[in-house]
């Protein structure tokens, strides 16, 4: 019989006031107070851990957006889990042990979403089941595509090779995605400052300097007023923010159901991206179908697989450009001739796939491509960013003006009324 992983609370028989918690391996609850009040506790609670995300009834565009959102947001955790998985199978490491090693036992109370994962990857393979079909469980971790990686590696015996591909590409996505970050944080950070003194004056000090000029007949600054006017729209449009953002969320999840209306928002959404974040999506898909190719995926399986990997508005505009690809080649085109869309491939990207499928050698051409379009897209974050702080600087020397001048303005009108 396979073990549960299960989290107790418990106390100690010799003192009973102090409360144990952890967590521990037993075939059931039964097993597992036994293997508790062998071990000098007296079991308060047993309850199993939960190792799979909650089963909720979602619409089906909105469960895929989900999970990508959870994927997106355990990358980094991700690309450290599947190489420090890949590096203990090379020295050798049975799968279950290696899964056990990496499991976190600073605080077993409370596991971390990395350590349940873990927990429930080695429950599947010490139950028998491959570890292709236990990631699979976990929507939230892996995308379709890479469970079919992994599915191939095994039946090929390149299990620890095909996780440490998998690691490192996961690792340029993560790091490209901080560069962009980085880039934006500055310019979010200092207008976050600039509207909060704003604000400051608008709802203390420039009512009160221009209620001595209205109160003394004095014409008001029209400045000063404008700003105290924004400010105080500004403070008074706080309380409705949770109200419009959910409502922005309820309007998103009605759209993402609709399939027509998802595509039309996506395509106007990728109208409005530029060009480089487009060729970094392009990139990953590059860089997958290649390991996939090399696997021995059929084309049309390793296009569909990715499509599905993409979801939500922002991912709208390229599933639907790899869905019609996919419909494409399934009905006997030739991937160069299903390539050509004036968003996502250019003339170049074509005649260099035409290249690479004359020579035999696809996976290798993808692969040159989605390398050169990465280190184009890091070399435009890095332009990105440098042209944005002086941007930024003087767009704050411009607010910082404007806010001084409508302080001042009414403090000079103050001499009309001495």
């Amino acid at each position: 019989m396979s073990s549960l992983t299960y989290l107790y609370k418990a106390s100690r028989r010799d003192a009973p006031q102090t409360i144990v918690k952890g967590r521990l391996e037993a075939s059931d609850p039964a097993q597992a107070r036994e293997l508790l009040r062998d071990g000098g506790l007296l079991p308060l609670s047993v309850r199993p851990l939960q190792t799979a995300p909650l089963a909720v009834s979602l619409p089906r565009p909105i469960e895929r957006w989900w999970n990508s959102r959870q994927r997106a947001r355990n990358a980094a955790a991700r690309a450290d889990l599947l190489d420090a998985l890949a590096t203990m199978l090379l020295t050798g490491l049975p799968l279950t042990e290696a899964l056990r090693s990496l499991e976190n036992g600073d605080d077993q109370s409370r596991p971390s979403k990395q350590d349940r994962a873990l927990i429930g990857i080695r429950a599947g393979v010490t139950s028998g089941k491959p570890l292709s079909e236990c990631l699979d469980a976990l929507p939230n971790w892996f995308t379709k595509s890479e469970v079919a990686r992994v599915r191939a590696a095994e039946q090929r015996g390149e299990l620890a090779k095909t996780l440490a591909s998998l690691a490192e590409s996961s690792q340029r996505s993560v790091e490209l995605g901080r560069r962009l970050l980085g880039a934006l944080t500055y310019p979010l950070i200092v207008a976050a400052v600039g509207l909060g003194v704003v604000v400051f004056l608008s709802v203390r000090t420039l009512p009160e300097l221009l209620g001595v000029l209205s109160g003394a007949g004095v014409e008001l600054p029209r400045l000063s007023v404008a700003v105290m006017r924004f400010g105080q729209t500004l403070v008074a449009a706080l309380p409705w923010l949770p109200l419009v953002a959910f409502g922005l969320i309820i309007a998103a999840t009605l759209v993402a159901s609709s399939g027509g209306a998802a595509a039309k928002l996506g395509s106007l959404l990728d109208r409005c991206t530029p060009r480089f974040i487009r060729r970094m999506r392009l990139a990953s898909v590059c860089e997958e179908l290649a390991s996939m190719l090399e696997s021995g995926i059929q084309i049309v399986e390793g296009l569909r697989l990715i499509a599905a990997s993409h979801a939500g508005l922002g991912g709208a505009s390229l599933r639907g450009y790899l869905d019609r690809m996919t419909a494409s080649v399934a009905d006997g085109e030739d991937l160069d001739r299903a390539l050509p869309d004036p968003r996502w491939a250019d003339t170049e990207f074509v005649r260099l796939v035409a290249a690479g499928q004359a020579s035999g050698e696809l996976p290798r051409v993808l692969r040159r491509i989605a390398t050169r379009y990465e280190r184009d897209a890091a070399r435009r974050i890095d332009r990105l960013s440098s042209l944005l702080e002086p941007a930024v600087i003087l767009t704050l020397a411009v607010l910082v003006g404007t806010v001084v001048m409508a302080a001042v303005l009414p403090l000079i009108r103050l001499q009309e009324v001495v």
